[in-house]
């Protein structure tokens, strides 16, 4: 007897900071509930390079050994951060005590997502609002049971009460805060002392399943940060001579995924006097408003320089020894002395030094230069 082994689902995670998207900069867990479900129908949980996949495995006169998922099954697994620098390139509105939270829809093979509060089960549900007036908290589990109902009084605009779970399952519910048949305010709670002690980064939530082992392939795409970029250059000897400007290194490169950069630059003095020239990323539009403009984080460098534009001049020549004493003129009859001021010639622009990209580490980059 021979077992066979057919895809049940897969997800796929993948990061546009690399340059190839794919991201191993995660785990998936099973919770100890999916974990149960897995179990009971005979899959393999598998993790991949981004990602992870349950098989189903079958005998090949036996097709059916294996139990359908139902349309009420659900599959919640932990996401694990390896990487934590991660979180400084990477756009994900996250809130403090909060997780993300993935979830399918069942048409779609492209998971949703949203922030959403991790509590342990005996927690102080707290909020603001704008005015005192008593409110109707009503809890639910996922399907829909209502688990409490309550009326809530605030003080200054703040509502407090306690919450129990101790006798109920670990899960996410719905809070909804009502005033006089008016939704105030509506939120999902992860409710998991377990998970409240581990701070996974997220949950996936996968669920309606169809009764036929159909497979499901579903993906997720994280987006860089994109921050603005200051560059500061201290002059150790100021030349007046001289106008700097940062540029981008052969922007038009086929392989460079940062689109044009522009550095507006203005002179500032800070508190000692000291007067240093700041290059932001942005620019100025027509009516002399500056508008900043975000600089994604992506795996290959962004190659900037430094070039200083330089006025030239034409060097006055030396007249020549004369047959007969008798002074030099120029061209035009003119005297011409070794004193007179040089015309400008052409401007030059000279690379003064290749700059460094910022730091994924620094939330808002910032680069000093001297020269």
């Amino acid at each position: 007897m021979s077992r066979n082994f057919e895809h049940i689902l897969k997800l796929e995670l993948f990061h546009d900071y690399y340059r190839n998207g794919i991201s191993q900069d995660f785990t998936c867990v099973p919770t100890k509930q999916c974990q149960r479900v897995i179990d009971r129908h005979q899959m393999i949980y598998r993790n991949t390079n981004n990602g992870f996949e349950l098989l189903n495995q079958s005998t090949n006169n036996d097709i059916n050994s294996v139990l359908a998922l139902n349309k009420n099954t659900k599959l919640i697994f932990k996401l694990i951060l390896k990487n934590n620098a991660l979180l400084n390139i990477t756009d994900l509105h996250r809130e403090n005590g909060s997780i993300l939270y993935f979830f399918n829809q069942k048409w779609k093979n492209v998971l949703n997502m949203k922030s959403i509060k991790l509590r342990p089960k005996l927690f102080k549900y707290k909020v603001n609002l704008s005015r005192d007036v008593p409110v109707e908290l009503t809890v639910k589990d996922s399907f829909g049971n209502e688990i409490i109902s309550k009326i809530v009084n605030g003080k200054s605009g703040t509502y407090e009460t306690e919450i129990n779970f101790e006798s109920y399952r670990s899960g996410i519910y719905h809070f909804t805060l009502v005033n006089q048949d008016t939704i105030v305010q509506q939120e999902q709670i992860c409710i998991d002392n377990q998970l409240f002690s581990e701070q996974p980064l997220g949950l996936i939530e996968i669920q309606k399943f169809t009764h036929q082992l159909v497979p499901k392939n579903y993906s997720y795409s994280f987006i860089s940060k994109s921050v603005p970029w200051t560059f500061c250059l201290n002059q150790r000897k100021k030349n007046n001579d001289a106008t700097y400007r940062i540029e981008q290194k052969e922007p038009s490169v086929s392989n460079n995924r940062y689109s044009e950069i522009n550095f507006n630059f203005e002179e500032k003095t800070d508190d000692k006097k000291q007067t240093s020239i700041v290059f932001e990323s942005g620019h100025f539009n027509k009516v002399g408003e500056f508008t900043a403009m975000p600089i994604p984080f992506y795996e290959e460098a962004v190659q900037l320089q430094l070039v200083q534009y330089e006025q030239e001049y034409d060097k006055p020549s030396k007249p020549s020894k004369p047959s007969k004493p008798k002074k030099p003129r120029d061209g035009h009859g003119h005297k011409q002395h070794h004193h007179d001021k040089p015309k400008p010639k052409h401007k030059g622009k000279v690379l003064i030094k290749k700059l460094a990209e910022p730091s994924i580490y620094n939330l808002k980059p910032e680069v000093f230069i001297y020269i």
